[in-house]
């Protein structure tokens, strides 16, 4: 998914986790506020609710990736 095709629902989403949680979401929030043209974001939802990601920023020669939760359905 690419940033720009974020709906309102996933925002809300990482807002959530960024306010559970700062210190684990700050790239994911920063990345998307700042850094848009760099970034590329896949989500793994259960309904409305983000339960894992995988962040990349690609602001150097080689990409920055970070990896957060679950990777597996239930």
């Amino acid at each position: 998914m690419h940033v720009s095709s974020l709906n309102y629902d996933i925002w809300k989403a990482v807002t959530h986790l960024y306010l559970n949680d700062p210190l684990n979401h700050v790239y994911l929030m920063y990345d998307l506020i700042y850094e848009l043209n760099k970034v590329d974001i896949y989500f793994q939802l259960a309904g409305k609710k983000i339960i894992g990601y995988l962040l990349i920023w690609k602001g150097f020669d080689t990409p920055g990736v970070h990896i957060w939760g679950s990777t597996r359905e239930n």
